[in-house]
């Protein structure tokens, strides 16, 4: 059952639905289906409010393969002619290798120039990612830069990627540094929730267990991203957990729910009601922490979870349910034996795919339903159906690839790829800015 304040929701009996997707906002108020063709007709939505009339690149390579990179750089530069209507120009070529950490952080911060402009962003080229961070170029290179005075943000690309390089690359990677430098592409043309006016939609996760070449565990952090009801990205916060488990303690995530909240309210918000995305299954210690923030600012409540491993369920061939926008209700399943969930799958979109390939289906449970999403009989169908049309919707907003698409809502898309980066060291001093480093 659903849990919702200590009762049960009786459940109407529920077939499968389409949501229709979402319609795309770009300059001038003009409407388009696909970010791509939007962009390419009207140009982005920010085209004359954006801080920057050019984005300018340092880039840094070995110079191994100076063509490749000539090349990408060719790429990227149409790119954002043809989408972003903006010069990129190549401010510095900063060529250093990358065997000698020390030297190669001090003789890239060395060749920055200060002050540091809106629009400006290095570009860096590497051999291989290096996952153990103390020794890695990719991880010290953003803790260096964005941490500085001056914070300046990073782009990397592996040199692979540029052997190999697939005509959607130097678009996705155009976009992320736009998002990078504070530039916002698109934005939804109608609002998140069907149903509800004043909704938070926070998503938050912890980072994996990290450790370094000396063995030392780094503190696992936690990230929330928050968006608005009209889609929009409105703040970010992070905060360290000592743990080894997967689980939150109840009196942290209550602590740090009621921080979002309160800060969001602090920006002169009006919140009706909160939706809490959990990256990964939730446990009954964070439900009950943050149902209890819910119910200290008399707020409506609904929390959701979005386990990391989710079965395919349905070929492709042939079969309708493979069009975006289908979701499902699977039923009542349990747990970690602690619990039973009602739980759904929702189509987000369709890959491309060879013959035989699955679904790319999202999974997620409505673990509780507080005030105006508690209802009951035939009433919580059209709750469900509106929960999965947040789902579709906010998995649109993804300015890292020129598909515009996230297989799962980009709070938790976003909250994901920036507790690893943060666990890291990182602390970007731009983080109370608009500008999506974790992209």
């Amino acid at each position: 059952m659903v849990r919702a304040g200590g009762g049960a929701v009786m459940v109407a009996r529920f077939i499968a639905e389409k949501i229709r997707e979402p319609k795309l906002r770009f300059f001038g108020d003009n409407i388009s289906d696909k970010p791509i063709d939007g962009l390419r007709a009207f140009g982005p939505v920010d085209l004359r409010s954006r801080k920057f009339t050019k984005m300018q690149v340092y880039v840094v390579h070995d110079g191994r393969r100076k063509d490749l990179v000539n090349a990408f750089v060719d790429r990227l530069k149409k790119s954002a002619e043809d989408l972003l209507k903006l010069e990129l120009e190549v401010k510095k070529e900063i060529i250093v290798d990358q065997k000698d950490l020390t030297t190669y952080l001090a003789r890239i911060e060395n060749e920055i120039e200060s002050p540091v402009r809106d629009g400006e962003i290095v570009l860096q080229v590497l051999r291989e990612k290096e996952e153990t961070i103390d020794k890695s170029p990719y991880y010290q290179l953003r803790i260096r830069l964005l941490g500085r005075k001056d914070p300046i943000p990073v782009q990397s690309i592996l040199y692979s990627t540029l052997e190999n390089l697939r005509s959607a690359i130097p678009n996705n990677v155009m976009l992320s540094m736009y998002a990078k430098c504070g530039g916002k592409p698109w934005f939804l043309a109608e609002s998140v929730s069907e149903l509800f006016n004043n909704v938070l939609y926070i998503g938050y996760d912890i980072s994996g267990r990290i450790v370094t070449r000396e063995g030392k565990k780094v503190p696992r952090t936690g990230t929330a991203i928050v968006y608005d009801n009209e889609g929009q990205y409105i703040y970010f916060t992070k905060y360290e957990i000592q743990t080894d488990k997967e689980v939150i303690p109840k009196e942290s995530i209550r602590g740090f729910i009621y921080n979002v909240v309160r800060d969001v309210i602090a920006k002169k918000r009006e919140i009706e009601g909160i939706v809490i995305h959990r990256d990964g299954e939730i446990y009954r210690e964070e439900i009950e922490g943050i149902a209890e923030v819910a119910k200290s600012f008399n707020l409506s409540l609904a929390i959701l979870s979005f386990p990391k491993k989710a079965p395919a369920l349905i070929d492709l061939s042939n079969n309708m349910f493979a069009e975006p926008g289908w979701y499902f209700h699977a039923g009542l399943q349990l747990v970690r034996k602690e619990t039973y969930l009602h739980t759904f799958y929702l189509q987000g979109f369709r890959f491309p795919y060879r013959e035989g390939r699955k679904v790319n289906l999202l999974k997620y449970r409505i673990a509780y339903l507080w005030k105006n999403f508690l209802v009951s009989g035939e009433k919580i169908h059209a709750i469900y159906k509106d929960i999965a049309r947040q789902n579709l919707y906010l998995s649109r907003l993804n300015w890292g690839t020129a598909l515009g698409k996230s297989k799962s809502p980009v709070t938790i898309h976003y909250a994901h790829k920036s507790s690893k980066l943060l666990s890291s060291g990182l602390d970007p001093r731009m983080l109370d800015e608009d500008k999506l480093f974790m992209i």
